[in-house]
């Protein structure tokens, strides 16, 4: 009996150990398991915070961006405000010593405010001391001692003025 009682024993011991190893293998998985999910919610918590910088720098950059469109409208519209003043001061300029540029003769153009129709077949005598037909139309000026204006325009006020021209027009396209 203390035989059986033995086998009996050593066949418990048996399976327990066979159990304790089984039961380590089965911990030692579920602690490798463990490890991978502590790593899984590390890399979670690692790319939510890499999104968030990720979108926290997008926001920026758009900011950013936004303010550099705002101040590139401003430096063409003070390109354009440059240009004019320019132009008007070259202007200013030539007019207090033309250049010997070239020079246009613009024909000077005098219609009266309202003609008198009141008595067909007169001619109307235009403020200006110039005989008029009854059309408005001066048929001598240049014996009423109307002299021509003369205007300088310079090819570069002509560059400067189609410059600000395309500037503004490219404003407005914005």
């Amino acid at each position: 009996e203390l035989q059986d009682k033995r086998g009996k024993y050593c066949d418990d011991l048996q399976s327990n150990k066979c159990e304790i190893s089984e039961l380590t293998r089965m911990i030692q998985k579920l602690q490798c398991e463990l490890e991978n999910v502590k790593k899984q919610v590390d890399a979670r918590e690692k790319h939510v915070e890499l999104q968030n910088a990720l979108q926290k720098a997008k926001d920026e950059l758009a900011c950013m961006l936004r303010d550099y469109q705002e101040l590139l409208n401003v430096k063409l519209a003070l390109d354009i405000e440059i240009a004019t003043y320019k132009t008007l001061l070259e202007g200013e300029e030539s007019r207090w010593a033309p250049p010997q540029e070239e020079r246009c003769f613009c024909s000077l153009l005098i219609l009266p405010r309202q003609l008198d129709r009141s008595t067909p077949g007169v001619p109307f005598r235009s403020p200006f001391a110039g005989q008029m037909d009854r059309d408005g139309i001066f048929r001598h000026p240049w014996d009423l001692g109307v002299q021509p204006h003369s205007c300088s325009v310079s090819s570069r006020d002509t560059r400067v003025h189609r410059k600000a021209e395309r500037l503004a027009g490219f404003l407005r396209r914005q």
